[in-house]
């Protein structure tokens, strides 16, 4: 329950800042879905393949400056790996509400490249865990944390209402309570669109 709470809390806070700079700046809102991958690493002797995922939500754009802005966004992102080891594979699944806070800089107006990086709030959402047939956790044991803090960066594209962008995320916590050296990492390739 207190998961849903801060959802819904970030949910309405982030909706709140938009329309705010909607009406108040030559900004815009976003929003955005695409795929990705992810991992663990380093995995303490576990090798790890990475997973596909998804990742939707919407976001903003504050202008600072000519060509300078901040950009917060709420995106829901489906991470995780496959863990194989001595015991067989083991899959981990997890989403996660990221709250990332871009520090973005454009060149150009029609078209317009941009590069961002910021910091990465993460709240994990759900989580679930598969043992492969023939496979046992052993002495594996996967206790997540609910939080993580990370950065992001990427560049990306703009063209008129259209923006598209590649982005890197580095987890910089541990993401497993016994386990002080997992952290995720992934990559997306996000398409959307201004409203």
């Amino acid at each position: 329950m207190k998961k849903i709470r801060i959802t819904q809390v970030a949910a309405v806070a982030l909706a709140v800042f938009a329309l705010n700079c909607r009406t108040s700046l030559a900004g815009y809102i976003g929003i955005q879905g695409g795929i990705g991958t992810s991992d663990l690493a380093p995995t303490n002797g576990y090798s790890t393949d990475a997973i596909e995922g998804w990742a939707v939500g919407l976001g903003v754009d504050v202008p600072i400056g000519p060509q300078i802005s901040i950009g917060p966004e709420a995106i829901l992102v489906r991470r995780g790996a496959d863990l194989s080891g001595g015991l067989g594979v083991v899959s981990s699944r997890y989403t996660v509400l990221e709250v990332p806070v871009y520090l973005k800089v454009g060149f150009g107006s029609k078209v317009r490249p941009v590069l961002f990086a910021g910091p990465n709030l993460s709240w994990m959402i759900s989580r679930s865990l598969e043992v492969q047939p023939g496979s046992s956790l052993g002495s594996l044991t996967l206790d997540d944390k609910t939080f993580d803090l990370g950065l992001s960066l990427g560049a990306g594209l703009e063209a008129g209402p259209f923006m598209a962008s590649l982005r890197y995320q580095l987890g910089l916590l541990a993401v497993d309570r016994n386990s002080a050296s997992w952290q995720s990492r992934g990559f997306l390739l996000m398409v959307g669109l201004k409203l």
